[in-house]
């Protein structure tokens, strides 16, 4: 009895095995894994595109709502918030204005410093070149 294998490679990349003595069991077989991946990978295919729809729908909303956040922050469209959401709003503004203020005294501490620093340097090549002077104007006078 002769054997026929067959080696089948679908899309979805799992390789396939026939080996019968019988030509329509090879087929029927090849169909039945065909036909088996082709639902499997409609099936896979809806859930993921399902799954990236609900995705993009939660993307857009969050967007949206950064979007209306930076209005808001902004000063605009602000009509319609009640008390308590335009105390939020301004305890926030009042949290971010506070560590803005203090980043740039920081910056400022820091450019103080290097400032100094750099003064210091400056006195000290000025009494350098000061002495060097000093020193040129005993040479002349003593010739």
């Amino acid at each position: 009895m002769l054997r026929l294998p067959l080696l089948y490679s679908p899309p979805s990349g799992k390789l396939c095995h026939f080996c019968t003595t019988d030509m329509n069991s090879i087929l029927q077989r090849y169909r039945h894994w065909c036909y088996t991946s082709q639902v499997n990978n409609g099936v896979e295919h809806e859930s993921d595109s399902e799954t990236l729809y609900h995705e993009v729908l939660t993307l857009r909303a969050k967007y949206e709502s950064l979007q209306l956040l930076e209005r808001h922050l902004l000063g605009e469209d602000i009509e319609p918030l009640n008390m308590k959401e335009l105390e939020i709003l301004e305890n926030k503004l009042d949290r971010s204005l506070s560590q803005i203020r203090e980043r740039k005294t920081q910056k400022l501490f820091e450019q103080m410093k290097e400032l100094w620093i750099k003064g210091h340097k400056l006195a000290e090549i000025n009494r350098q070149l000061t002495s060097e002077l000093g020193e040129g104007d005993e040479c002349n006078r003593g010739h």
